[in-house]
């Protein structure tokens, strides 16, 4: 006969989840999605984008983010900027267990010729 072993329980690490999506055109009108995220394990959300807006010239416009929580409240009062495709960014601490929504927002405003669209990996 085969006893069973009390194991104490594995920890979970987060994962990378692609995100994507398309910012107004406006720098002032933020986007909240509407998809609730759960942080696993405790640490940092870390962020990568492969993809940013850009002006009609081809030069990466700035992306404004946030992390919304259950209450509709903005998660440490504040946002980041991200400006550049390729880096990690590593931003709001979070609790196991934790959920939040991304926010998001151009950081230039900007009407003709421009892609507003960006797409990266978000890891929590």
């Amino acid at each position: 006969m085969i006893a069973a072993l009390a194991l104490p329980g594995i920890a979970q690490a987060a994962s990378n989840h692609a995100i994507s999506g398309e910012t107004w055109s406006s720098n002032s009108e933020w986007y909240t999605s509407a998809t609730y995220r759960t942080k696993v394990g405790d640490g940092n959300v870390k962020i990568s984008f492969t993809k940013l807006p850009r002006f009609s010239d081809g030069d990466y416009d700035d992306l404004k983010w946030r992390y919304i929580d259950n209450a509709g409240s903005i998660l440490g009062g504040s946002h980041y900027t991200f400006s550049s495709v390729g880096t990690t960014y590593t931003n709001w601490y979070m609790w196991d267990g934790n959920q939040f929504r991304n926010s998001f927002a151009r950081g230039t405003a900007c009407f003709s010729g421009c892609d507003h669209t960006f797409s990266g990996t978000q890891n929590y």
